[in-house]
This record gives structure tokens, C-alpha cells and sequence, in this order.
């Protein structure tokens, strides 16, 4: 299910209008905004109420915190039917493996390209179980590791550094930087023949970040003992 998280201090809108491809004047502002699928926040119903004849429910924003919880009309509402596969421990293991070489590819000493690295793999939903069982979990459905060895069952030994030239020369993962989630990808949205839209679910992805450094031969030793 999903639901459109707009700030409190706006206007209404009509969400089903805009569902149905109406453009609708947003406010006082002279410009229209039109429905956008990136609107859409996965959320679980965890309460349902009557308020002056009209169904209302309270929706969960699936990795925020109950704070922000929030009252919606039944209509802002959009279940969204969700392909599901159950996974196999082969193909989670497959996973793993691709995530770890993934990560090794993203290991590099180029001088100029970005610290910060950002890895999304597809992923079926259950194999994700086996990250979270590694990490600790923090804001906004983010886990998070002590240290590499935390995800050495699932990734491999030394999955979190790189030997990338003969000289020892080598790319590693900075303590502490590893986070990781489970992301709900967007619905793709799709017209039919008679005008009205309809919503594909496109599954899910992990979403792998880390903060990369190099060091070079002389160093090698040093960070072995200590990794």
C-alpha cells in the first residue's frame, strides 16, 4: 500500500483527482501540479475510524517512526498488488555474491572520483532477512555494522577491502560507514485503454553505502592486522 505524505500546513488535495489524471491548482499558486508516482510512500494501516460519515485511517510510513503517523482519508489510499517470490537460499546466496563483487568493483585508488559510494542490487524482499540478522538497526529502517567481520558470513572473508596492483597498492572500506536498507522501488504507473491508470509493483532493492579510502603497499600489513 502506499499513500502521499504532504505537509500539514498545505491546502488539500484531491489525491483521487489526481489519480485519475485530472491537473488540479495547487493553492494560491498560479501553476497546477499533476499526480507523480513519486508521490507514493509505502505504508501498513494500523488504525481505521468513522469521522463525520467518511472512512479515515491511520497510516504507518514504513521505515519513519511512529511520530510521524498520520491521519488519511480511505481514498488517499492506493493498494498497490505486490508480485511476490518466495527465494531460495540459492538464489540469496547468489545475491550475496553479487553484492559482495559489486562492492570490490567500487574499490578502486582513483584520485578523482567520490568517497562516497551508493550500491542498489534488485533483491527478493525475504533475502533480506540474513542483513538485518548481521546489522543493528537505526533511523528510517538503515542498519547499520560494528565492524566488517559483522557481514563476513554472508559476503565472504576480506569482502571489505581490495589489492588492486601489484605493488599492494589498496582500496578499503572505512570503519564505521557501512550502512545498508531495504528500499520498496516506486510503482510504475501505466494507462489503460479507457484513460484510467494502473500500478506495477517493481519490487525492491538493497540499498549498500560505504565510505571508501586507499592505502598503499607499506600500509597493507598494518591494515591486515587490524581488519
Amino acid at each position: 500500500m502506499a499513500a502521499d505524505r504532504s505537509r500539514r500546513n498545505k491546502p488539500p488535495v484531491d489525491y483521487k483527482s489526481l489519480s485519475e489524471g485530472q491537473s488540479i491548482p495547487s493553492g494560491e499558486r498560479t501553476k497546477s501540479i499533476s499526480w507523480a508516482a513519486s508521490t507514493f510512500f509505502p505504508i501498513e494501516i494500523v488504525d481505521e475510524a468513522e469521522v463525520d460519515g467518511s472512512s479515515r485511517v491511520l497510516v504507518h510510513f514504513i521505515g519513519w517512526d511512529d511520530k510521524y503517523n498520520e491521519w488519511k482519508p480511505l481514498g488517499d489510499v492506493l493498494n498497490i498488488p505486490k508480485q511476490y517470490i518466495q527465494t531460495t537460499p540459492e538464489a540469496t546466496k547468489l545475491f550475496c555474491l553479487q553484492l559482495a563483487a559489486a562492492v570490490k568493483e567500487n574499490l578502486n585508488i582513483q584520485r578523482k572520483v567520490d568517497s562516497s559510494v551508493e550500491i542498489r542490487l534488485p533483491i527478493q524482499k525475504d533475502a533480506s532477512v540474513c542483513f538485518e540478522e548481521c546489522g543493528q538497526r537505526c533511523q528510517q529502517g538503515w542498519y547499520t555494522i560494528a565492524n566488517a567481520g559483522d557481514l563476513n558470513p554472508i559476503l565472504g572473508n576480506n569482502w571489505n577491502f581490495r589489492i588492486v596492483n601489484r605493488n599492494r597498492d589498496f582500496a578499503f572500506i572505512v570503519e564505521g560507514t557501512v550502512k545498508y536498507r531495504l528500499v520498496e522501488r516506486r510503482p510504475l504507473v501505466e494507462f489503460l485503454e479507457d484513460g484510467s491508470p494502473s500500478y506495477l509493483h517493481r519490487g525492491y532493492c538493497l540499498v549498500f553505502k560505504f565510505v571508501r579510502d586507499r592505502g598503499n603497499g607499506q600500509a597493507l600489513a598494518h591494515f591486515l592486522n587490524r581488519n
